[in-house]
């Protein structure tokens, strides 16, 4: 149900109007996608569990812009002129030619019931890389990665599964490439690639509802 109510509630696309919002007017507190819808909540398999996330941005100093410019690959004498280093609007406007990014993007998503063995592990990674996404359509950074999360639990058919988790190594955290595609719904499974993934064993849980 999450993809019909985020780009056709009632002929309404909201992830359409995310990315316009984002683009056109950035500081708004109304950038907000919902599965929520009444009218549906009791026709459906299954009640969205992760109902709704929003988007807010911070904006990005000059200082960090130009750190941005030379990750870049850009040359930073570019920012020179007889006198030294240029500054304000003309700084800007050197950034601006250059498509350096003006704004953070962080995400916060809510969630009414929450399986904490199986499912927000998937939540976090998905909504990490839904961040991702939007950040690159708009030409912003990912930042911040929030959860808001109500009914907690780990099921007694998980128990033996989650200590033994407890007790299993960790890794250091792979990396995601995107290649951008044309628009947010225009990405394949082709334009992303997992670098540095490790991990322990498989461990088997049941899943439970």
């Amino acid at each position: 149900v999450y993809g019909a109510m985020w780009t056709n509630w009632d002929g309404i696309n909201q992830i359409e109007n995310a990315i316009e919002t984002l683009k056109t007017n950035p500081n708004s507190r109304r950038i907000l996608v919902s599965a929520w819808n009444p009218k549906y909540v009791d026709k459906v398999v299954l009640p969205p569990c992760h109902f709704c996330f929003q988007f807010t941005t911070e904006e990005i100093t000059q200082e960090e812009r130009i750190k941005i410019y030379v990750n870049y690959g850009y040359n930073s004498d570019r920012l020179r002129d007889e006198s030294g280093y240029i500054t304000g609007n003309q700084l800007d406007l050197q950034l601006d030619k250059a498509d350096i990014p003006k704004h953070k993007l962080n995400l916060m998503f809510s969630m009414r019931s929450i399986d904490l063995a199986l499912g927000l592990p998937f939540n976090i990674a998905s909504y990490g890389l839904l961040l991702m996404m939007f950040a690159q359509q708009t030409n912003m950074i990912p930042n911040t990665l929030v959860a808001s999360l109500g009914d907690l639990h780990i099921y007694l058919n998980q128990q033996e599964g989650m200590e033994k988790q407890l007790t299993m190594a960790t890794y250091e955290l792979p990396q995601i490439k995107i290649k951008k595609a044309k628009s947010i719904f225009d990405y394949k499974f082709e334009d992303f690639e997992l670098v540095n993934y490790q991990s322990a064993e498989k461990i088997s849980m049941p899943l439970s509802n």
